[in-house]
């Protein structure tokens, strides 16, 4: 008798996940079910044992985007703003922080009053780099 090939398959507890075969027993990763295609494989014949008769393939996840993309982006920003204007005396006026700051509030992101207030510091540093101060 052979056992079916290795691959994600419903799991036998009854979990509701897959958990993965590996063509002779049952492994200890799962991974949650979701809509997916199922590939109907032949069963082998006088087999009857409480190993899946299909495969599914399993679901790729995709990594998520930091909650605070924006607000990094902006301090980044600003820092590169605060460094051109004290070091070399070019000062960029804060357009791009305020609208980048503006953008983490309307995300939601945690950081999101903080990036504002340092949009408003790189704008503050350029007034007072083009007064002379």
């Amino acid at each position: 008798m052979t056992a079916p090939a290795a691959g994600w398959y419903p799991d036998p507890a009854g979990s509701g996940s897959l958990r993965w075969w590996d063509g002779q027993a049952w492994s200890a990763s799962t991974t949650p079910a979701g809509p997916q295609p199922v590939v109907a494989t032949m069963p082998t014949p006088g087999y009857q044992a409480a190993s899946p008769s299909y495969q599914v393939t399993p679901t790729v996840h995709r990594a998520t985007r930091n909650p605070n993309h924006y607000a990094f982006l902006t301090l980044g920003v600003v820092a590169l703003y605060i460094v051109l204007a004290v070091s070399t005396g070019i000062v960029l006026l804060g357009v791009f922080p305020v609208l980048m700051s503006l953008r983490s509030k309307q995300a939601g992101e945690p950081l999101a009053p903080l990036a504002i207030l340092a949009a408003v510091i790189a704008v503050i540093v350029a007034v007072a780099t083009l007064s002379g101060h």
